[in-house]
């Protein structure tokens, strides 16, 4: 199987991923699939102080057409502001504009020199750009320039949240067997799909009683839809009359589709939609000294977008953003609206023009109904709005991100008017590049202040002897138990709280580990 799966791109090596990995039909990947330096673009955001950083994530395929380089250009894009507050250790576009520096990424000796660069733009260094943006370390902690970081070195906790989010994810042969399951399920029925399903014929189905079995079906043939010849084609052909009228078939639901699709084209609130759209692109290609779109060939907007960013054309380019999910919203509304109009039209239609047939027409267009397909394929745990819009060639993206738009702006909590200074983000970027802490006092420890037993639960920490301290076990529940234990002493003996029994105090942490373990 040349297809192994599609997954997004991550800023680790996956599985399969590495430099070297097979790709069937004697193709070897070439590069290891990862985040690099070229994917991570830093800019100066109008009206914002400090450097913004736009991160592209692509979407990996796992068979890559070596005359098609277009197999990993699908993309979407995560652009992150400067913080508005003083916590710049959570601010991403410093932590990367202070990593990048260290790596030789830009012509500039100093930071001061970075930052006081006019250009929108900053310049990067081709031969580093090459390089991972995550890299692998060996014995001695140093970072390998020439290795990037794999997924083997994400702890548990950290690569379970990577995948929620989808960051990383790889389809597996049992998910393209589970799609043709769900397929023959829709084409042929239960018994095929329960068939196909047990690689073996099921005693308990009616074709396990009749010879005509998936064994005689060409699965590949059905898969792509390709005419094939069925047995009861051949017994038509081979009859030495014909007692019937030689209908021809159809598919409904395929009818449907295309009959729902020219509704929506003509519907006029989507055509002042796409005259809309049409005159923004117009004035924008006017405004790039670019070629004007045709009305009816606008697909390719990121271009537009692309050379708006370049131009620092920003309020042009929310607006054509804004433009395009409100075009896709509004879409999406006609299609449901339409398709249920065209079912009850075709519907109509069939009792008018088939009455012979009426019963049986009814129970197939009734089964094209929205709410059983959406119960169908959320029992096959399938999204319905994935599936259509797999069937428009679309880039096949993690369900994590459909939602999202194709450049997301993400801001770090803070107040609106903060009170973040250059000199303050100056200084984290000095201290991070020079691989040093920033001193933080007079911090409290939270779980201190809700733990009663605590000695001390007012006090004022640094912050390296609070993380100290947070790593250290003082929290635990039997150290809170032994110190409970303690404040209610008398003699040297003290009250178990758990069994009330009285017992030695040196002896009470071995009474809990042996007694109470499950309290610990």
């Amino acid at each position: 199987m040349y297809i192994t799966g599609v997954r997004a791109g991550s800023f680790t090596v996956g599985v399969g991923y590495e430099k070297g990995a097979d790709l069937s039909g004697g193709f070897v990947r070439p590069d290891d699939e990862t985040l690099r330096w070229s994917d991570v673009k830093f800019f100066h955001y109008p009206n914002v102080d400090g450097v913004a950083v736009s991160i592209k994530y692509k979407y990996l395929k796992g068979q890559r057409n070596p005359y098609t380089q277009r197999a990993v250009e699908a993309k979407k894009t995560f652009t992150f502001l400067p913080t508005r507050g003083e916590r710049y250790e959570f601010d991403l576009s410093a932590v990367l504009l202070a990593i990048a520096f260290n790596r030789g990424l830009f012509p500039f000796s100093t930071i001061e020199d970075l930052l006081a660069d006019e250009r929108v733009n900053l310049p990067t260094i081709d031969a580093v750009s090459k390089q991972a943006v995550f890299l692998a370390s060996n014995q001695a902690s140093e970072l390998e320039p020439t290795q990037p970081m794999r997924i083997g070195v994400l702890n548990p906790k950290l690569r379970k949240m990577c995948t929620a989010v989808g960051l990383l994810q790889r389809n597996t042969t049992y998910s393209f067997r589970r799609t043709a399951i769900v397929e023959m399920r829709r084409s042929h029925g239960t018994e095929r799909a329960r068939e196909l399903a047990g690689h073996a014929i099921d005693s308990t189905t009616i074709s396990y009683y009749d010879e005509d079995t998936t064994e005689d079906m060409d699965i590949t043939a059905m898969r792509t839809g390709e005419q094939t010849i069925s047995r009861d084609a051949i017994r038509e052909a081979f009859r030495q009359a014909h007692t019937r009228i030689d209908t021809q078939g159809i598919d409904l639901q395929q009818e449907l589709r295309e009959r729902t699709a020219n509704s929506v084209t003509s519907d006029p609130t989507y055509i002042d939609m796409e005259q809309k759209l049409f005159s923004t692109l117009t004035g924008i290609a006017e405004i790039l000294e670019m070629d004007p779109p045709e009305l009816q060939k606008m697909t390719n907007f990121q271009q537009y977008r692309d050379a708006l960013v370049e131009k620092s054309l920003f309020s042009e380019h929310e607006e054509l953003t804004t433009l395009l999910a409100k075009r896709k919203k509004l879409r999406y509304h006609l299609m449901e609206r339409h398709l249920k109009e065209q079912k009850a039209q075709m519907l109509e239609d069939h009792k008018k023009t088939m009455k012979a047939y009426q019963d049986s027409s009814e129970a197939l267009i009734q089964g094209l109904s929205t709410d059983e397909v959406e119960e169908d394929s959320a029992e096959a745990d399938i999204d319905a709005e994935a599936v259509e819009e797999a069937l428009e060639a679309t880039r096949e993206e993690p369900e994590h991100w459909g939602t999202l738009n194709d450049e997301v702006f993400v801001r770090s909590a803070g107040d609106q008017d903060g009170n973040t200074t250059v000199d303050g983000r100056l200084q984290f970027l000095k201290s991070f590049i020079a691989l040093s802490s920033v001193e933080v006092k007079n911090m409290k420890c939270m779980l201190c202040l809700l733990d009663p037993t605590a000695a001390t639960p007012d006090r004022l920490w640094d912050k390296t002897k609070l993380d100290r301290h947070m790593r250290s076990d003082y929290h635990s529940r039997q150290q809170e138990l032994l110190r409970a234990a303690i404040n209610s002493q008398e003699d040297g003996r003290v009250i178990c709280p758990l069994c009330k029994v009285s017992i030695l105090h040196r002896k009470f942490a071995k009474h809990v580990e042996s007694t109470h373990l499950e309290h610990v």
